[in-house]
């Protein structure tokens, strides 16, 4: 269990001593702690630290192996969270998003509380949808007997998209903006975190030329698309 005592390292930088702000990341080792940890972990005004269920995991260990300060804490128990939220500069998570937010709340050193999600379905959408879907459709499927990939939909290829990209990459540049330039991020601002407009044909063509199989999009109407997916085609 970490004991809630506060890791503060001094480096030189330009001929200064510098206090380097701790980043606290809950869950550095999936995709979007990944990459923070990728983007700043070699920027020496940034002392990073993964909280983490397991100290004796493989991921946990590679971490440390990297320079990464790695605590225990589980995200259900808000008191290990607040031991583990002792010194941090910005707070990171997704996931388990009151305890997280309780636990960061009472932490005095605290400049940033980062929380990744997705839009507001309930005001995205008026009322009419009171959570966020996850669209399996989005994930070409291949048929034997056509020999291509078929990616299915209940909306035009022309539909706009505002896709994030590169997940592994572009999540940690964000999150390094949001800090570095708090005049437009605090206090409680939303950062709608995407690099490109983009049709949800166009990316199926893109995946198509990348991969070289051959794919295909094929739009349904909303009664043979809730055939396949029961009630998505409404969202």
């Amino acid at each position: 269990m970490y004991k809630g005592y506060i890791w503060l390292k001094l480096k030189y930088l330009f001929g200064f001593m510098t206090l380097q702000k701790i980043v606290t990341v809950v869950g550095a080792t999936s995709v979007q702690g990944g990459s923070i940890i990728d983007e700043l972990l070699n920027d020496d005004r940034y002392h990073i630290r993964d909280v983490t269920r397991s100290l004796e995991s493989r991921p946990a260990k590679a971490l440390a192996t990297r320079g990464v300060e790695v605590v225990q804490a589980t995200t259900d128990d808000i008191l290990s969270l607040a031991e583990s939220f002792q010194g941090p500069s910005v707070v990171f998570g997704s996931c388990q998003a009151l305890n997280l937010a309780k636990a960061a709340a009472a932490t005095p050193t605290l400049e940033h509380y980062i929380w990744s999600t997705l839009p507001d379905a309930k005001t995205q959408s008026s009322g009419k949808f009171l959570q966020n879907f996850y669209w399996q459709t989005h994930r070409p499927i291949f048929i034997p007997t056509a020999d291509k990939y078929i990616q299915l939909n209940g909306y035009p290829a022309n539909t706009l998209l505002r896709p994030i990209g590169d997940a592994k990459k572009n999540i940690g540049v964000f999150i390094r903006a949001i800090m570095e330039q708090p005049r437009k991020t605090l206090p409680g601002k939303y950062v709608r975190a995407h690099t490109e407009s983009i049709t949800s044909g166009e990316i199926l063509q893109r995946w198509d030329e990348a991969q070289g199989k051959g794919a295909e999009y094929i739009e349904l109407e909303p009664s043979e698309f809730n055939k396949i997916w029961p009630d998505w085609a409404e969202e």
